[in-house]
C-alpha cells in the first residue's frame, strides 16, 4: 500500500512542478528536492514491503513513510487549491499554460499562505530526508526499473479528438496528423474505424452521433492499444445517448475511462463487466439523470473512482447479495464524490463488504450522506457537508488524517464526531465559518493526535480546555482566526508542542514574548513562532 500511495503523491508532485505551482508559492526548489527524495525512496520500496515481515524496525520505517506521504499529499492539495483562482487570472492575462509568481497579487492572505506553506515544506522535507537516510541501514535493493521518460507534445484540440498518440501504418498516421492540423472540422466518428489508435483519446460532441450503429462503427472494442478514453457531450441532449454509449464499448485493455455531460438514466452494462480486467480509473462528471451505477464493484483492477454532479444517484452500490455477504470493490484505493445531492449511502445492502482496500476518500457537497464503517480508510477530506456526515466520522476508527473545510451551516462539533478515532494523527479544520469553539470533551480520546491545524475560522473564540488532553500533540498551527483572543490554560501541560500563529491579531498580541498576557502559558514550549506582518499600526 505504501508503494501505491507514493506513486500517487509523486504523480501529483511532478504535475505541480511542471505547472510551476511551486514557483508561485516560493517552494519550487523544495518541491524538486521532495521529488528527488521520494524517487530515491521509491526505488527500494518494493523490496522493503517484501521484507517487512522480518522485523519491526522495517515495519516502523514503512509506517513513518506512509504518514509522511499523507502529509505531502495534504500540502500539495493546499498548493493546488490556492492556485485555482490565480490560474484563472493568469489565463486572462495571456498565461495559458502556467501561473507565474510575478502575477501573484500581494494580498495579506497570499503572503500569509506563502509563509505557512513554506514552513510546512521545510518541516516535511527534513522529515523525509531523515526517512530516506534511515533506509540505508536496512540494505534494501533497488527493484524498481527507471521510469520511462516520455516526450510531452503540444496538445491539439478539435471538435472530436485531443491528445492522440498514433500507432499503426504510416498512411494511418498521416490521416490523423492531417485531421489534427486542420482542427478536425467536419470530422465524423466513423472515420476512426480503420485507424489503429493508441494511448489517450478524447471524443467530444457525441450529440452528433445518431444511434447505436453509428457508434459501433468506430470499433473501439477492436483497438487493443487504446489505454485512456474520455467521452463527452456538449449539450443536454437525451435522445439516443444510452444507445450511443452502449456502442462505444472499448477493448478490455482499457485502463482509464472518463464520461462527461451524459444525460442517460443508466450506463451500459459493459462499464461494470469484469471483462474490463485492466480498468483502474473511472471519472464520471455531470451525469444528472443517472439513477444507478453499473456494478463497478465487480471490476477487479479498479483503484480510483471519481464522481461529481450526479444529483439523482442514491447509492454507489445497488446490488443485493442474497443470503451471503459479498466482497465488492476489491482493489479500490481512492474515492472522490462531489455534488451528489441525493446520495444517501455507499451501498444499499449492508451485508456487502465494500472497499476492503480503500484508504483515501474525498467528499464534497453530499448533504444526505452518512458513512458506514470502512475498515481500511486512513485519510478523509470533507468539504461543505452536513452535521449528519460529520457525526458518522466516528465510524471510521482507522483514520490517520482528517481535513474538514468549507462548513457553513454547522455551529459546533457534533457530539460523536471525534469518538473512536484513537489512531488519528492529523486534524485540519479550514473555513468552518460558524465554529466558535473546539469541543471540551470531544478531544479527550485523541491520544495519538500529533498535528492540529485551524485555518480561517472567523468566529472561533476559544480552543477550549480540552486541548490539555492532546498529550501527543507536537504541532498546533492557527491561521486567520481573527476573533480568537486567548489560549486555554491547559496548554501549559503540553510539553512537546511547537506553536505557530498567523493572522490572529489579538492572539498575537497576547502571546508576544515576555510581554503578552498569555506568554506565561507558552514560555516552556520548545518552539513558538508568530507572524506579525498584518498587525494594525
Amino acid at each position: 500500500m505504501a508503494n501505491a500511495l507514493l506513486n500517487v503523491v509523486l504523480k501529483s508532485l511532478n504535475s505541480l512542478i511542471e505547472e510551476e505551482i511551486g514557483l508561485l508559492w516560493g517552494v519550487d526548489k523544495e518541491m524538486e528536492k521532495l521529488s528527488s527524495t521520494l524517487s530515491a525512496i521509491q526505488a527500494v520500496l518494493e523490496d522493503a514491503e517484501l521484507q517487512q515481515h522480518q522485523g519491526k524496525a522495517l515495519q516502523d520505517w514503512l509506517r513513518k513513510l506512509k504518514h509522511a506521504a499523507y502529509a505531502v499529499d495534504d500540502i500539495l492539495d493546499e498548493c493546488a487549491t490556492e492556485a485555482i483562482p490565480l490560474k484563472s487570472k493568469g489565463k486572462k492575462s495571456g498565461l495559458l499554460g502556467k501561473v507565474r509568481s510575478t502575477f501573484l497579487p500581494f494580498t495579506p492572505d497570499n503572503i500569509i499562505f506563502r509563509h505557512k506553506i513554506g514552513n510546512k515544506m521545510k518541516e516535511i522535507t527534513e522529515k523525509l530526508d531523515a526517512i530516506a537516510n534511515e533506509r540505508m541501514k536496512f540494505h534494501l535493493r533497488e527493484l524498481v526499473a527507471p521510469q520511462q521518460v516520455q516526450d510531452i507534445e503540444t496538445r491539439q484540440t478539435g471538435s472530436l479528438l485531443s491528445q492522440l498518440p498514433v500507432y499503426g501504418r504510416e498512411e494511418d498516421k498521416e490521416k490523423i496528423v492531417e485531421k489534427l492540423v486542420k482542427g478536425l472540422k467536419g470530422c465524423q466518428l466513423c472515420e476512426l474505424k480503420d485507424l489503429d489508435l493508441g494511448g489517450e483519446l478524447s471524443v467530444e460532441n457525441l450529440e452528433r452521433v445518431g444511434n447505436l450503429m453509428d457508434a459501433q462503427r468506430v470499433n473501439f472494442i477492436g483497438k487493443p492499444n487504446l489505454r485512456r478514453l474520455y467521452l463527452s457531450w456538449a449539450t443536454e441532449l437525451r435522445e439516443n445517448v444510452e444507445q450511443v454509449l452502449e456502442g462505444l464499448q472499448p477493448h478490455p485493455n482499457l485502463e482509464r475511462l472518463g464520461i462527461h455531460n451524459y444525460n442517460g438514466t443508466h450506463f451500459p452494462l459493459w462499464m461494470g463487466d469484469s471483462v474490463l480486467r485492466n480498468l483502474s480509473d473511472i471519472y464520471l462528471s455531470n451525469c444528472p439523470n443517472c439513477l444507478q451505477l453499473p456494478p463497478f464493484g465487480r471490476l477487479p483492477s479498479l483503484r480510483y473512482l471519481s464522481m461529481s454532479e450526479m444529483n439523482s444517484l442514491e447509492y454507489i452500490n445497488n446490488e443485493f447479495q442474497g443470503s451471503a455477504a459479498t466482497r465488492r470493490f476489491p482493489s479500490l484505493e481512492g474515492l472522490r464524490i462531489s455534488g451528489l445531492l441525493n446520495l444517501t449511502g455507499l451501498f444499499k445492502d449492508e451485508r456487502t463488504e465494500l472497499f476492503p482496500r480503500l484508504h483515501r476518500m474525498h467528499i464534497s457537497n453530499c448533504p444526505k450522506l452518512m458513512l458506514p464503517c470502512l475498515p481500511s480508510l486512513e485519510k478523509l477530506r470533507i468539504e461543505n457537508c452536513s452535521e449528519v456526515l460529520l457525526s458518522s466520522i466516528s465510524n471510521l476508527s482507522t483514520l490517520i488524517s482528517i481535513q474538514v473545510s468549507e462548513i457553513d451551516k454547522v455551529v459546533s462539533f457534533p457530539e460523536k464526531m471525534l469518538q473512536n478515532l484513537t489512531s488519528l494523527e492529523s486534524l485540519h479544520i479550514d473555513s468552518w465559518s460558524e465554529l466558535e469553539s473546539l469541543p471540551e470533551q470531544g478531544l479527550r480520546g485523541l491520544q495519538s493526535l500529533r498535528r492540529l491545524e485551524i485555518d480561517g475560522c472567523n468566529k472561533l473564540k476559544s480552543l477550549s480546555e480540552g486541548l490539555q488532553h492532546l498529550t501527543a500533540l507536537e504541532k498546533l498551527n492557527v491561521y486567520g482566526c481573527h476573533e480568537l483572543g486567548s489560549l486555554p490554560a491547559g496548554i501549559q501541560s503540553l510539553t512537546k508542542l511547537h506553536l505557530y500563529i498567523s493572522g490572529c491579531p489579538e492572539l498575537e498580541r497576547r502571546c508576544e514574548k515576555g510581554k503578552g498576557e498569555d506568554w506565561y502559558k507558552i514560555a516552556h514550549l520548545p518552539q513558538v513562532r508568530i507572524f506579525y506582518a498584518w498587525h494594525q499600526q
